[in-house]
């Protein structure tokens, strides 16, 4: 009995890893998949544009990321402990925040965004339209807050994983279709859009099996 459990266990450490490592795996992909595409075609000037615009505007994400490794003992407590209310007031706290976070990085850009892109080269001020695209979808992947970290903590994993897995061929489609008709600028638009969707899909996961309400984030 002690090795069927032990072996048990082994198993179920495994399936869960496996699924932690598709879920990144998959998002190093289809969150990239748009870069991809303009050196697969050989744009080597909007590439190194590119580059430079989507690192500014995930800068943001860094505090999510931050956000994201500071609640999650607070978070998977929260839940198991059947403390609803104060797990979705906590987690709507926190995406309001990270939504004005990202306002002011979005404003910093549209005012400051040639200059910022001028200390490259005046070549890559080419890319503040590119920087303005990313940023308003980092906006929205702010806003739904640490929807994929609460995904994981609250046993979604499978939901999270399969979510992954699915934006790797829709990233692909639609970065060659923008890419290969609007060029640099297609880029934005293939990237932003999938961000888009990811968090929208998040979204509306979380609300059918966690029960939260996206929607009272703008609730005063």
């Amino acid at each position: 009995n002690v090795y069927i459990k032990s072996k048990n266990s082994i198993y179920s450490l495994f399936k869960q890893n496996f699924s932690f490592a598709l879920i990144i795996l998959s998002y190093m992909i289809y969150s990239s998949a748009e870069l991809y595409m303009l050196s697969f075609t050989n744009q080597n000037y909007a590439t190194g544009i590119y580059s430079i615009a989507i690192r500014l505007a995930l800068i943001s994400n860094l505090i999510l990321q931050t956000v994201n490794s500071i609640i999650a003992p607070k978070i998977t407590n929260l839940y198991f402990t059947n403390s609803f209310k104060k797990f979705e007031k906590m987690i709507l706290t926190i995406s309001r925040g990270l939504l004005a976070i990202s306002l002011f990085f979005l404003s910093l850009f549209v005012i400051f965004g040639k200059k910022i892109l001028h200390l490259w080269g005046s070549d890559f001020v080419d890319g503040y339209h590119v920087l303005i695209i990313l940023s308003l979808a980092q906006v929205i992947n702010l806003c739904t807050g640490p929807s994929g970290q609460l995904l994981t903590l609250c046993g979604q994993q499978k939901s999270q994983m399969f979510l992954a897995i699915s934006l790797i061929p829709v990233s692909i489609l639609v970065s060659y279709f923008f890419v290969i008709n609007f060029g640099l600028l297609g880029a934005a638009y293939a990237g932003a859009s999938v961000i888009i969707i990811d968090n929208i899909v998040r979204v509306y996961i979380i609300y059918k099996k966690i029960g939260i309400n996206y929607i009272k984030i703008f609730k005063i």
